[in-house]
């Protein structure tokens, strides 16, 4: 009897857990990509849920990338913004990559108090991160968007109604275009080009050699690429061409200092102690 007893404890343990894994398996975020992607395979939470019209959830991404657009190696914050407009949605979660015609774009990593979680190549939610508030749920994380030309986030977010199971959840995808900044994607054609003191206080002496003459710009940004200063706007002749430049007015910190001579465009770090 003790045995039988013993024997049917453990069998309902088993079918519990067995239970609990089925409806909750992603409750903890997705281990591989499934934002419905290129590199996905298209693949979606819609491979486990669905069964609920998706006609009020809507998601929206958005980032803190200038309208200039996406500096390379700079960090940037994705936010996955998913709203249910009044549908029945008590859970949510999501998976999202970011992709270009070469594969998997830049680096993703967490962000202090995002309440996501990276995978691999793709963010996802977390346990704790996975209940709706105000019919909202948001997530961010950080990309860097490493070398990478331009870019496509791609997002597919659950609204489940945490019945407990797979079924009458809506899935919705979404992605956002990523262009990146033109500043300095061109090659220098000048020679003998310097900038020094760097890093400078006050002033910076900047020179090059020209072969041919024309319109030349010197323009200070930031890393982000927000403009900050323009240096010069002129025409200059062929030959060697120096200029001192005040830049006290500058906070500490680094720029990019932008040279264009007619189409020749080149891009140097300025820092400013």
């Amino acid at each position: 009897m003790k045995r039988t007893t013993i024997l049917q404890i453990s069998l309902f343990a088993v079918a519990f857990l067995l239970f609990t894994g089925n409806a909750f398996t992603s409750s903890s975020g997705i281990n591989s990509a499934m934002s419905g992607s290129p590199m996905s395979n298209n693949n979606t939470c819609s491979q486990c849920h669905g069964g609920a019209s998706a006609s009020t959830q809507n998601v929206t991404i958005s980032t803190d990338i200038p309208a200039s657009g996406y500096q390379e190696n700079t960090d940037y914050t994705i936010t996955v913004d998913c709203r249910g407009n009044g549908g029945t949605a008590v859970k949510g979660g999501f998976n999202a990559t970011v992709e270009n015609a070469n594969g998997f774009a830049g680096t993703l990593s967490t962000l202090a108090g995002g309440g996501a979680a990276v995978s691999g190549n793709s963010a996802t939610h977390r346990s704790i991160s996975n209940t709706f508030s105000g019919d909202s749920l948001v997530w961010r994380f950080k990309w860097n968007s490493g070398t990478s030309p331009n870019a496509t986030v791609y997002v597919a977010a659950n609204f489940a109604n945490g019945n407990g199971t797979t079924s009458g959840d809506a899935i919705v995808t979404e992605s956002l275009s990523l262009t990146k900044s033109s500043i300095g994607t061109q090659e220098f054609a000048l020679n003998e080009f310097s900038l020094y003191p760097n890093p400078a206080q006050e002033q910076i002496n900047l020179g090059f050699s020209a072969i041919n003459g024309g319109s030349l710009t010197i323009t200070v940004y930031d890393l982000v690429g927000r403009h900050i200063k323009t240096l010069y706007d002129a025409t200059v002749p062929a030959g060697a061409w120096r200029e001192q430049f005040n830049v006290s007015g500058l906070s500490p910190g680094t720029y990019i200092v932008l040279v264009r001579l007619n189409e020749d465009v080149s891009k140097q770090k300025l820092i400013i102690e």
